[in-house]
């Protein structure tokens, strides 16, 4: 078995959990091993109709519980842990007193709408389309991929950007707090950074940083001149000395305190989920096409060193940025992303109305019959991407032939469909990108455990579908990279030997024709549907 050269541990805040992993890491056999681990569910709140929030106390708490509880699962104390490892999903953020630490409000998510109207009209600001319309110019002028970037964007909720100027016009008490500079803005990890540097003294003024792939998500951080943007501060009230000192994947982040553990824990590294999943799957190469299966389905086009623009309604960010610690080699990975909503939504819905228990019996089911019996299922539970509580998911072509197992068919088919778009507007892009086209597809998530959804996508893309072992690849991928950035691990490559491939999906190209058919298909009916919503 061989003797662990250290004991590391990894802490993911993920859409719906807190999760926390601790790692032996045996270096002679190239492996590590998960020695303890720990989750609470994330407390989420729900004040009006549209609005979606969590509960920062009960997040501080349940982190803090995680934290401990894995720990002590692996039969360790604080002090025998060489690092924690950080990463959590993107989008969710607070502002808090820089004078005495109190929270004005609860973690704002991105599935919340109270900003919509406030989108709407910056969409249709003459600022903001003037801004657009002088970007345009610039890129038919110079072919900058940063003006087509700027003429091809548009605000949305999932920005933080609305819903950040809405809190700051609306939450009592911040509006004179940020007068006097008091407030501070972050996301899920600038504030745990803050928090776990500060220790058990609120008055403690630490440095407020976060890190870039989750500043890159936030709408208003620009990923080709890595800066806040103009824009937002001139239209709304975000001031700079609220924001975040914007820092690399490998920067010093200190330490936990050791007020929380009884000894001090080094923070290895802080990213975002998705990008850390990058590390955690080994999506590296720009022949790799790595999608997120889980709350929502991310695609993810590696353009490798090179920030590019899209004209497919791809979004440009950053996929990490680390500096080696011994060649100070600085190493940047840009990236093109889509997303999807209603993946992880779809499937426990069926689990809980009765169709299936988990992933393996709705394999099973879906593969009992060779085809749907010429059901399709609508998954629109929030309106195709579109988050309404008016929207309505439902099963079409349903006769008197048709059996369970069809619909459990039809539904893990249909969710195959919607992330085969993504991979459209993916191939598109790379054709007019200096980008090779894809040899791999790399997946992981909690609907990415589904062998049935695995082998339909290799099918009807034609291209092998990899899936890691890990059973948390976001805590894997952080992992490893604050591995490198501790000197726990040599190289990229010495860290990739720690990363195991669970299973390859290989096409079956008999079946590609007949699945692209369906699909057309499927597409047809769903826009009659929009037109019923």
């Amino acid at each position: 078995m061989g003797t662990a050269v250290k004991y590391v541990a990894a802490l993911n805040i993920d859409a719906t959990l807190v999760k926390c992993y601790v790692y032996a890491v045996f270096r002679d056999s190239c492996r590590l091993e998960v020695v303890g681990s720990a989750s609470d569910p994330i407390a989420f709140v729900y004040p009006a109709i549209g609005r979606v929030e969590i509960d920062h106390a009960k997040l501080w708490t349940s982190v803090i519980r995680t934290i401990k509880t894995s720990i002590e699962e692996a039969n360790l104390t604080a002090k025998q842990i060489a690092f924690l490892a950080l990463t959590a999903h993107r989008g969710s953020f607070t502002c808090w007193n820089r004078s005495n630490g109190v929270v004005y409000h609860n973690f704002i998510t991105a599935q919340d709408q109270r900003a919509d109207q406030m989108v709407k009209e910056c969409n249709e600001e003459f600022m903001f389309r003037a801004f657009k319309a002088s970007s345009s110019v610039l890129h038919y002028i110079t072919r900058n991929q940063r003006y087509l970037s700027q003429k091809e964007f548009d605000v949305t909720n999932s920005h933080v950007t609305m819903r950040l100027a809405w809190m700051l016009e609306n939450c009592p008490g911040i509006e004179h707090d940020q007068e006097v500079g008091n407030v501070l803005f972050g996301t899920i990890d600038a504030w745990l950074l803050y928090r776990f540097r500060q220790g058990d003294d609120p008055k403690r003024e630490v440095e407020h940083i976060s890190d870039v792939t989750s500043c890159a998500a936030t709408g208003f951080y620009d990923p080709f001149t890595h800066e806040w943007t103009e824009w937002a501060p001139m239209l709304y009230p975000i001031k700079r000395d609220m924001l975040p000192k914007v820092v690399n994947n490998s920067y010093d982040f200190g330490f936990i305190d050791a007020c929380f553990f009884g000894s001090p824990i080094k923070i290895g590294t802080s990213m975002s989920d998705v990008s850390a999943a990058l590390w955690g799957t080994g999506s590296f190469e720009r022949t790799d096409l790595y999608i997120k299966m889980d709350t929502s389905a991310v695609v993810n086009i590696i353009t490798g060193p090179t920030c590019l623009a899209s004209e497919h309604g791809l979004v440009p960010t950053v996929g990490y940025i680390c500096t080696h610690p011994i060649s100070d080699h600085t190493e940047r990975s840009y990236v093109l992303e889509k997303t999807c909503a209603d993946c992880t939504t779809v499937v426990d819905w069926g689990i809980k109305i009765g169709l299936f228990t988990d992933p393996d019996e709705a394999s099973r089911l879906a593969t009992a019959v060779p085809d749907t019996n010429g059901v399709f299922y609508i998954p629109a539970f929030s309106v195709f991407g579109v988050r309404d509580i008016t929207a309505g998911s439902s099963f079409i072509g349903i006769k008197k032939s048709t059996r369970k197992e069809h619909l459990v068919r039809a539904l893990l088919e249909s969710l195959v469909y919607r992330i085969s778009l993504l991979y459209v507007s993916a191939h598109k892009e790379i054709q007019n990108q200096p980008i090779d086209d894809f040899s791999k597809i790399k997946v992981d998530g909690s609907v990415a455990r589904n062998d049935f959804i695995c082998q339909t996508l290799a099918d009807i893309t034609g291209l092998p579908v990899e899936r890691g072992d890990a059973a948390d690849s976001a805590a894997l991928g952080a992992i490893l990279l604050a591995g490198i950035n501790e000197g726990l691990l040599r190289s990229k490559q010495d860290a990739m030997s720690m990363r195991k491939v669970e299973k390859i999906f290989t096409p079956h190209p008999n079946y590609k024709l007949k699945l692209l058919r369906n699909m057309r298909c499927w597409e047809n009916i769903v826009e009659k549907f929009k037109e019923h919503q």
